[in-house]
């Protein structure tokens, strides 16, 4: 609708400069709102008004939100309850000593699909929470949350892990966060942090973080309040035949945690989400540029006309 007035203001004369500089500061404001990037919320909630009780498989059961079960074996189990939650209800994810390594407790939500192809920025914000029934065991500790999507093959959109162990201590290494990034060959390039270390377990934390979909990078991550630049390392990537691919979709939310039995102990492991917020800014098709191009010079030719006409 601005550009039909622009086009309406010019059919009329023109009769100072100061209408000049109106219409050309008019064009401006258009051209400053049309190149602000709009931020767009894709997934939000803090659990609260969602029931309590374990999830189930696939659609869920009603009440929780659209979150259900997509792995849970034996004794693992998922579930929204609120005995530990940064206010009101959380998601729970619960693996069991009973497990043999590597069979994931998961709880997705479909988000989508959300096209990226529009997006700069993707940001993830959430709360977390790490607890172990043996913190003097060496077992791993493993935690994650993802938002995942496609094409095919899919993709790990953005996210991280919690991990701990490994070896020495639990007690010892405190909870981390890890990220990983695309090097060229593999996802087996662990980013460097001095953010997200040695954390305190039984307590919540607060992480944030962000990649630039368009240039194809990390941007940062933040967790209780303190923040390090993530530039320069590449997103991870997703193998379709020899082609690691970048997704462009979001469709799901991944909430999980893994058994592990190193050094022949396995313990109760338990991860805790609350206060997810999903979201990404949306930069706009450059044909607006142009279409202001156009309208400036229509303004500017027409200007000079009236212009050459009086004299």
């Amino acid at each position: 609708m601005l550009i039909f007035s622009i086009c309406a203001a010019l059919s009329r004369p023109i009769q100072t400069r100061t209408s000049v500089w109106a219409l050309l500061t008019l064009l401006l404001a258009f051209s400053e709102v049309r190149s602000t990037a709009s931020a767009g919320i894709v997934y939000q909630t803090d659990f609260d008004s969602l029931d309590l009780g374990q999830t189930t498989s696939y659609p869920g059961s009603p009440g929780q939100g659209g979150w259900m079960q997509n792995g849970a074996d034996g004794d693992a189990f998922g579930e929204i309850q609120d005995s530990i939650a940064n206010g009101g209800r959380a998601l729970h994810e619960h693996t069991a000593s009973t497990l043999q390594t590597g069979l994931q407790t998961i709880d997705s939500r479909f988000v989508g699909p959300v096209s990226l192809a529009n997006v700069g920025v993707v940001s993830l914000s959430i709360d977390f929470y790490g607890s172990s029934s043996d913190l003097s065991a060496v077992n791993s500790f493993s935690g994650a949350f993802y938002a995942v999507g496609g094409p095919h093959p899919g993709f790990q959109i953005i996210g991280f892990e919690l991990v701990a162990g490994n070896g020495a201590p639990k007690s010892d290494t405190g909870l981390n966060i890890k990220l990983d990034a695309f090097d060229g060959l593999d996802n087996n390039g662990p980013i460097p942090l001095n953010v997200g270390q040695n954390l305190a377990w039984n307590e919540w934390h607060t992480a944030s973080l962000s990649i630039d979909q368009r240039t194809d990078t990390w941007l940062s991550i933040t967790v209780d309040g303190q923040t390090q630049s993530l530039l320069g390392y590449a997103p991870m990537r997703s193998f379709d035949g020899p082609d690691a691919l970048r997704g462009q979709l979001i469709e799901r939310l991944d909430a999980q945690i893994s058994p592990d039995n190193l050094g022949g102990t396995s313990t109760n492991d338990d991860v805790y989400f609350d206060n997810i917020r999903l979201s990404t800014t949306v930069v706009p098709e450059p044909a607006s540029t142009w279409i202001l191009l156009g309208v400036g010079a229509l303004a500017l030719a027409g200007v000079r006309r009236r212009s050459l006409g009086n004299k």
